[in-house]
């Protein structure tokens, strides 16, 4: 799976609020795969090692964004369901997502990053607005402005 194909495939996840700042995370120039010893795992594992890190975040000052959705997805899901894992990188920034093997339809997505580091702010193809000139009076009164 390409990173953008994964970018596509989390836009899709349409339970998932925070799917576009996911998306754009994945798709940014600095985000790159990760090592992942764990690529194929299962809807029980998933659930149980990101239950754990929903105590643990909050304890150690780590922002997360996804976690809760994807829990409420893995938990709908039988145990045995089996699931693939990719992961990617950038900084102090990791995101874990979770999709059903063939059919690639993420069930979840978490990115969060080390702690008492906030979480980036990422928008998906926002456009940059143009500046809009600001116009003034002629009749403006210049505060700044020195007799001689």
């Amino acid at each position: 799976m390409t990173k953008r194909e994964l970018a596509d495939a989390i836009l899709a996840a349409k339970h998932m609020p925070d799917r576009k700042a996911l998306a754009a995370f994945a798709l940014d120039p600095a985000t790159a795969f990760a090592s992942n010893p764990f690529a194929r795992t299962s809807a029980a594992a998933v659930k149980h090692t990101w239950s754990v890190q929903a105590f643990e975040f909050p304890a150690r000052d780590i922002q997360a964004a996804g976690l809760a959705s994807m829990l409420q997805a893995v938990s709908a899901l039988p145990g045995s369901e089996p699931l693939m894992q990719e992961i990617l990188r950038a900084g102090p920034y990791t995101l874990n997502a979770f999709y059903c093997g063939e059919r690639r339809e993420i069930v979840g997505a978490v990115l969060y990053g080390r702690p008492h580091v906030p979480l980036p702010v990422f928008t998906l193809g926002a456009e940059p607005r143009p500046k809009l000139r600001r116009l003034t009076s002629a009749a403006q009164l210049d505060l700044f402005a020195m007799e001689a």
